[in-house]
């Protein structure tokens, strides 16, 4: 029974540390999420003001 409870004991120790990988990467994609956000908006912005009627830019006049 000593083999069967150090097996389960080295199962367990494998299985927490896939856990905590598991978490890992999800923190990174959680990471990668917001900066593909961020990207999003900033484009997003960006391609606002190259627009003719955006309020900055080539053509938005002031002169």
């Amino acid at each position: 029974m000593r083999e069967e409870e150090y097996e389960v004991r080295q199962l367990e120790e494998k299985i927490a540390h896939w856990e905590r990988e598991i978490e890992h990467c999800r923190a990174l994609i959680r990471r990668y999420e917001q900066y593909i956000r961020n990207a999003k908006a900033r484009l997003h912005y960006l391609l606002r003001d190259l627009h003719p009627g955006g309020k900055r830019g080539p053509g938005a006049g002031g002169g």
